[in-house]
């Protein structure tokens, strides 16, 4: 994990606020059985710890134990270190499975593969589960501060529609959301050239979020698919043809 990475991980787990914000888009739609994909270091693992079973793994050793220390002590949570494009992990993950919710929360960005990643999600998805997905929008202002975080890309709403439908996933809605996150990160990543998210940004932001929200909802009412600095994507496995009642 990158230093960059790691710095912009530990001030984003204090943005409470925001992590709220983010999660209040896919908050019907978690299940019972849940696979958290890049748990990083549980920034988002605790809105899952109450479910029934939560597995949640991650390439980096070093985010898998602290996951580990502070959520260890329950038997339904289990974490481990792995990778959802190697087969290996799947074989793993498969003994746990099916999963009804499987979460890539700010992680297909950091995937080479990421078709191969939501394709095997949705082999450990039960039919009529739900992929939850929080990925950064707009190609049109990838840089430095994406490369340094370790960004593969930045996801078009169109692009991302294409793997969900190539990995079999129905996708129930793809919402470009954080309007006025997007103006921030371009000044960070295109004017000034910064590697990492000032501190000042990510507390001041996160104090504004209960103004952000309603004006968001607002500028939504508005322009539904207006430009933002993400997309939150939620996509249901689609029945297969056996299951589905049609004739041969």
């Amino acid at each position: 994990m990158s230093e960059a990475l790691w710095y912009t991980l530990n001030l984003l787990t204090r943005a409470s606020r925001y992590n709220d914000w983010i999660f209040s888009h896919f908050r019907s739609y978690v299940g019972r059985r849940v696979l958290e994909v890049g748990c990083g270091i549980g920034t988002f693992t605790p809105y899952f710890v109450n479910v029934d079973q939560l597995v949640t793994i991650d390439i980096v050793r070093e985010g898998v134990a602290w996951v580990q220390a502070q959520w260890g002590h329950l038997s339904h949570v289990i974490a481990f270190q792995g990778d959802i494009t190697d087969s290996r992990t799947v074989t793993r993950l498969a003994e746990h499975a099916p999963f009804d919710t499987i979460v890539f929360f700010n992680v297909l960005e950091h995937i080479p593969q990421d078709d191969l990643a939501l394709v095997n999600a949705s082999q450990l998805l039960t039919e009529g589960g739900h992929v939850l997905i929080y990925v950064p929008a707009e190609p049109g202002i990838f840089g430095a501060l994406d490369t340094a975080l370790g960004h593969h890309r930045r996801y078009s709403r169109a692009d991302l529609l294409h793997l969900l439908q190539n990995a079999g996933l129905t996708p129930l809605f793809c919402t470009p959301t954080n309007v006025l996150g997007m103006v921030g990160w371009w000044l960070d990543a295109r004017v000034w050239g910064v590697s990492r998210l000032p501190i000042w940004q990510i507390r001041l932001f996160d104090a504004l979020v209960p103004i952000l929200r309603p004006v968001e909802h607002v500028i939504r009412s508005v322009w539904p698919m207006m430009p933002g600095l993400s997309l939150a994507c939620v996509a249901r496995k689609r029945p297969s043809p056996q299951l589905s009642g049609a004739n041969p």
